[in-house]
């Protein structure tokens, strides 16, 4: 495989006290219409399958189930040729539930699937979501010893049964990788370049192919534009007020059942 050559940057990250572009990189860069074609390879590396046709959706908002009120906003949502839809996101600090809340935004996916019409079978309707994290997920992955773990529902006893198809969860821990590295060369260089967050970590990313060369020339245009930047910032109070809601939410439960208890 050729490796195209690396050309020295002209732009410089302008962070303006945000810790790292890395969830920006991913909404901006890889859930922007017209970038189909890094995208499709990212997930085709990630998953390990082969994509014919990929369509972005610019409609990354979504009605949670019933537990809230609230909508949700995806980084990347990607519809495929046989009907899957895949959404990813980009966590960079650990938060309580996290996991649980991304539980929730795959089976919104799933049920905004169904009310589309495309019913509850696994030909027509599958969502797969992945969620990237930059911290280690603790005991839930405790003893695990790679950086990426499939989920889904699965027989106890036998776990080469499936239950349902139609759902699956793809994990990354960053973290993880550093530790345990990936022997696919050009998927580590996509890992390697998911974990930028300052320009000199792109010396580290080899440009395997010329979808990763537009990439990396993406991020580069990112980090000089203000008003993306701005995005950015805007998306991460979302999602803390988000999760503050949660929070007051939980505290005014155990309140309210301690009282009842007394």
């Amino acid at each position: 495989m050729e490796v195209i050559k690396e050309k020295k940057s002209k732009h410089k990250f302008r962070t303006n006290g945000f810790k790292s572009f890395k969830r920006l990189n991913l909404s901006k860069n890889f859930g922007k219409v017209g970038n189909e074609s890094i995208t499709k390879r990212l997930l085709e590396k990630i998953l390990g399958i082969k994509i014919k046709e990929l369509t972005l959706n610019t409609n990354k908002r979504m009605q949670l189930p019933k537990l809230d009120n609230k909508t949700g906003r995806l980084d990347v949502k990607a519809e495929l040729e046989d009907e899957t839809t895949i959404h990813v996101e980009m966590q960079a600090k650990s938060y309580p539930y996290m996991e649980v809340r991304f539980v929730f935004y795959n089976d919104a996916v799933f049920l905004e699937n169904i009310k589309m019409g495309k019913g509850y079978s696994f030909e027509k309707n599958k969502a797969i979501g992945i969620l990237i994290t930059d911290y280690d997920l603790g005991e839930i992955t405790e003893g695990i010893e790679k950086y990426h773990t499939t989920w889904n529902y699965r027989e106890k006893d036998y776990p080469e049964k499936v239950l349902i198809k139609n759902k699956e969860i793809h994990i990354i821990e960053l973290k993880k990788f550093e530790k345990y590295g990936e022997k696919d060369e050009e998927l580590a260089a996509w890992i390697k370049f998911l974990k930028v967050k300052e320009m000199q970590d792109m010396k580290d990313v080899k440009s395997f192919n010329v979808e990763l060369e537009k990439a990396k020339k993406e991020l580069e245009f990112l980090a000089s534009n203000k008003e993306a930047q701005q995005e950015y910032i805007k998306r991460e109070n979302e999602l803390r007020d988000y999760i503050f809601d949660i929070e007051n939410r939980r505290s005014e439960e155990r309140r309210v059942g301690k009282e009842c208890r007394s």
